[in-house]
């Protein structure tokens, strides 16, 4: 895919250390050597097995977030108590609790981190006269953060905690920050309450700590985001949907998107609220939507304003949801998605409480008669290698595993337009699959020589077509675009292109998935089809969008605001994935300095997307 990515350099990128690695603004740890016990050891934890859902479960715990590298922060049985947890990379932490280990503690959120660093945690505590105290969980020990009947509610990246105080029969909303001051955000005369908090750089010099919660003005209770800059604080009211009359916010994202639950005396609604401005104060609140029935909730967001939480099915069940952003006519709006699609076989998911910026979400559901957390990854990444990528050791991609915990899978250019091999390939697939991760492939075809005998030339070079290295691989893609070898100067007709990649595909071992990499400005020109003639559009897409966004919104995009579906007829169900960022992304530059690799370009998948046989190896792709 380098001729796509060299014809589209002028890529801008947001973050300079990468949504790929699952944290904007992450430290990188040094990178390994080939050799090391220590680093052998270190990499070789067990893996789902090849082809199925990491979905993780947590037992017998009760799960309330999580963060950038999957830790998750909840309450699990402690003896004849509960106790706050931590877990993290396989293991379950117990947090203990303030008055020793026959008293209670609830964990209720935890921080995203820098890699290496250990997750800050905040909940409710027993002290040692059985009075509930917010705590920090400092990464070794918890320690008591506001005194006397406190609780801590939510936690930012840098360790300001959102929380509540009651005294003298009165609770109001408080923000102890990691500096030590301490912030009340809302009139302290008043109940109220801080359930969420954030903080980001507005300049060099100036901080601004968010947060979001509720406050009862007369009888009812109204939300409230507080922008905090240092000096003065900017207070904007949410209030209920129409026809409620509680509002409640529950979490905020650094967009000014605050979410939540709006409640009349019978019915709990989700909503969204957008602060589109602090001075003069502004809020724009919508519904989410259910999954059928009355009712939902919404507990956490990410960056990208996607939104987990629960939802009334038609049939009053209530099951884990997500809800993913799109965009009509500039006006936001949300889909609802019912987990349980993805969920493994017997298992109910009731409720997605945590969800981080790699969409991995935490929540609460049974496999029997148990209520057990659960980890479910919505997107995978990929990374896709070629010549250019030259050798990647084992070593390398278990690094490189370790600090993308979604990264999945390795896709190899195994064919070149010059109708050569990658002569870096075996290595490249055997050292992936020596670090436990999957592996696919993809051929870079050319319109002047058969596409029979470009796959089985290809297939030679990787053992045959009954080897293990081939048929280990996920799929095998056709990379259709415009090269050098496309026939363009020497009479090939577009119905001849698409000869050659049915011949391909025709070629391939039997049964294998196909997969189609294009892009809009390749397909059509170079196979002359449209939505309704492209005999490919059965055939799973993975396009080049470079937006820098490790995110397959394009499902929910439509003919409306992307190109795929117009240029080949592909739909939300026949897209797999994207190729989000060129080797010159920010974000792919950093990680080819970080493993020494000269290009790596940057990918996300739905594993989800349930494959089916019209497009496989040895025959025509079929409608």
């Amino acid at each position: 895919m380098h001729r796509l990515r060299d014809m589209r350099r002028s890529i801008s990128a947001f973050c300079a250390l990468s949504c790929f690695l699952t944290a904007c603004g992450r430290t990188l740890p040094p990178a390994p050597g080939d050799e090391g016990t220590a680093l052998k050891a270190q990499f070789n934890a067990p893996l789902p097995a090849p082809h199925a859902s990491p979905f993780v479960n947590l037992g017998n715990v009760t799960a309330s977030g999580i963060n950038n590298v999957a830790s998750v922060v909840g309450t699990h049985p402690f003896g004849a108590t509960q106790h706050a947890f931590i877990y993290s990379n396989g293991s379950l932490q117990d947090l203990g609790a303030l008055g020793g280990a026959s008293f209670f503690s609830s964990g209720a959120a935890l921080n995203n981190v820098t890699f290496g660093k250990p997750a800050l945690a905040t909940g409710q505590s027993e002290n040692a006269a059985s009075q509930g105290e917010a705590f920090l969980w400092s990464g070794t020990n918890m320690i008591a953060r506001g005194g006397a009947t406190t609780w801590g509610s939510g936690i930012d990246t840098v360790g300001d905690i959102a929380g509540r105080v009651s005294s003298g029969g009165q609770a109001y909303a408080i923000a102890w920050l990691a500096d030590g001051t301490i912030l009340k955000p809302i009139d302290t005369t008043l109940i109220s309450g801080a359930n969420a908090i954030v903080s980001y750089s507005l300049s060099a010099a100036v901080t601004e700590t968010d947060v979001a919660g509720f406050w009862i003005p007369s009888s009812n209770a109204n939300g409230f985001y507080t922008a905090f800059n240092g000096v003065t604080w900017n207070n904007v009211s949410i209030l209920p949907l129409s026809g409620d009359t509680t509002l409640v916010p529950r979490a905020l994202n650094d967009s000014r998107v605050v979410v939540g639950d709006s409640r009349s005396t019978t019915q709990t609604h989700a909503f969204a609220a957008f602060i589109q401005s602090i001075s003069p104060p502004n809020a724009k609140v919508a519904q989410l939507p259910t999954l059928g029935g009355a009712q939902a909730d919404a507990l956490s967001i990410n960056r990208f304003g996607a939104v987990a939480g629960w939802a009334q099915t038609a049939t009053n069940q209530t099951h884990a949801v997500l809800w993913r952003p799109f965009t009509v006519n500039g006006s936001t709006q949300y889909k609802a998605y019912d987990l349980n699609a993805l969920a493994p076989s017997g298992w109910t998911l009731g409720s997605s409480a945590g969800l981080n910026d790699s969409y991995q979400i935490t929540g609460n559901g049974a496999s029997g008669p148990t209520s057990q957390g659960f980890i479910l990854p919505v997107n995978e990444n990929a990374m896709d290698v070629s010549v250019y990528s030259g050798k990647i050791t084992t070593a390398i991609y278990a690094n490189l595993k370790n600090v993308n915990s979604l990264l999945r899978f390795v896709v190899v250019s195994v064919w070149q337009p010059s109708g050569k091999p990658n002569p870096f390939e075996n290595s490249q697939l055997d050292n992936a699959t020596s670090a436990q991760l999957d592996t696919a492939a993809y051929l870079f075809l050319n319109y002047t020589s058969s596409g029979t005998v470009q796959m089985n030339n290809a297939l030679t070079a990787l053992g045959g077509k009954t080897s293990p290295r081939v048929q280990g691989l996920r799929f095998i893609g056709i990379d259709v675009e415009k090269s050098a070898y496309d026939g363009s100067s020497s009479g090939v007709k577009p119905s001849d292109r698409v000869g050659i990649i049915e011949d391909a595909i025709k070629a391939a071992p039997a049964g294998k998935q196909i997969i189609i990499y294009t892009t809009s400005g390749h397909w059509a020109g170079l196979t002359g089809t449209t939505p309704t003639t492209n005999p490919f559009r059965m055939c799973p897409l993975w396009d080049a969008q470079p937006d820098t966004l490790p995110d397959l919104l394009e499902h929910l995009k439509g003919t409306q605001m992307t190109l795929w579906a117009p240029y080949g007829g592909w739909t939300a169900t026949t897209h797999l994935g994207k190729q989000y960022e060129f080797n010159t992304g920010a974000d792919a530059m950093a990680i080819q300095n970080y493993l020494k690799v000269p290009s790596v370009d940057l990918d996300v998948f739905d594993w989800q997307l349930p494959f089916d046989n019209h497009c496989v190896g040895g025959s025509a792709p079929t409608l």
